[in-house]
């Protein structure tokens, strides 16, 4: 197992299976999630679940989807999406008001 560091979020590695993501600001208290599949760009089926700070967990289903916060988590927040033998965990550090949007390839 190896990780991949790239703009402070730690991409996990799993059997040759390189995950990666690209990040944009979207509008306020907003976070896009969109899981795709590496080889043809279709959705992947995949399990996303958001962790805050504050404990909330919300599970994005299905496999793009938008959710909303009355404002943005400070902090560090967990994203968990798994597709077959694929497994992700990133680790972002949200530190303005400025929400974001994550596309993850597998």
């Amino acid at each position: 197992m190896s990780f991949i560091q790239n703009n402070a979020n730690t991409l996990l590695k799993h059997e040759n299976t390189i995950l990666k993501h690209d990040g944009t600001i979207v509008g306020l208290g907003t976070i896009v999630v969109l899981v795709r599949d590496g080889m043809d760009g279709a959705l992947v089926n995949a399990f996303v679940e958001l962790v805050t700070p504050g404990g909330t967990r919300v599970q994005v289903t299905p496999n793009t989807g938008t959710v909303t916060f009355d404002s943005v988590p400070l902090g560090y927040f967990l994203l968990r999406a798994t597709s077959g033998s694929a497994q992700l965990q990133l680790i972002g550090n949200v530190v303005s008001e400025s929400p974001l949007q994550k596309l993850f390839t597998f």
